[in-house]
């Protein structure tokens, strides 16, 4: 809640338009890079501390610490935008938390915030299976539907009964948000009409229309693709 206030406020420019996860990062590479440009300074004004060599040393370690996190930050890249989820709509319903399929721009695929092979991820999720009954999947907005149709299939296959669709909140703090997505057609799940070539953005706004349509309690909604 700190990081949210100070985020809002006085870091405004610094880390408004970074999600909650990776804000205690960027706001660590940037109190770092504060802390490097003080010390030097400072040891720049002590004429004392210029023929002492342990300042020297010290400014080094502190380099060394802002280069390694501020290194960190730059490979996360727009990963630490709210624009890298899909919006979620007025009939998402809360984040419950799942181990995460996530696909980037790239291709790349992590686990649970571990890289994975992307011919491996199924194997991978299927030894996680005993943990929970739902994957959650995390897509760029711009992906097309026929990847999550294809996740989905993984998913079924692996003994999962439904994904959660990782959202964001448009607004700030950018809370994460998700829908429920069944791997069978069940007689309960409410369906929606979309094509494999259109985007999860325009399938998150899909699902809110149907969900509002068949006036269901956003909190217990059950899609199915």
């Amino acid at each position: 809640h700190y990081l949210e206030r100070v985020c809002a406020g006085p870091l405004a420019l610094d880390c408004k338009y970074v999600v909650p996860e990776y804000r205690p990062l960027v706001v660590s590479a940037l109190v770092w890079t504060r802390l490097q440009e003080r010390a030097r300074e400072a040891v720049s004004d002590c004429r004392r501390c210029q023929d002492d060599p342990s300042f020297e040393q010290v400014l080094e370690q502190i380099d060394g610490f802002q280069t390694k996190i501020a290194a960190k930050v730059a490979l996360l890249g727009d990963a630490v935008h709210p624009k890298s989820w899909p919006h979620a709509g007025e009939f998402s319903r809360p984040w419950s938390d799942p181990a995460v399929l996530s696909v980037g721009e790239d291709g790349a695929v992590t686990f649970a915030g571990e890289v994975v092979s992307s011919g491996a991820w199924q194997r991978r999720i299927k030894t996680a299976r005993k943990d929970s009954t739902v994957l959650g999947v995390h897509l760029l907005p711009s992906a097309d539907v026929q990847r999550l149709m294809t996740i989905a299939d993984g998913a079924r296959e692996a003994g999962y009964l439904a994904i959660a669709l990782e959202t964001r909140t448009p607004q700030y703090p950018f809370s994460l948000r998700e829908y429920r997505i069944t791997t069978a057609r069940g007689k309960h799940a409410i369906g929606v009409a979309v094509r494999g070539q259109d985007t999860v953005q325009v399938l998150v706004q899909a699902f809110d229309a149907a969900i509002e349509s068949a006036a269901t309690d956003p909190k217990v909604a059950l899609l199915h693709l």
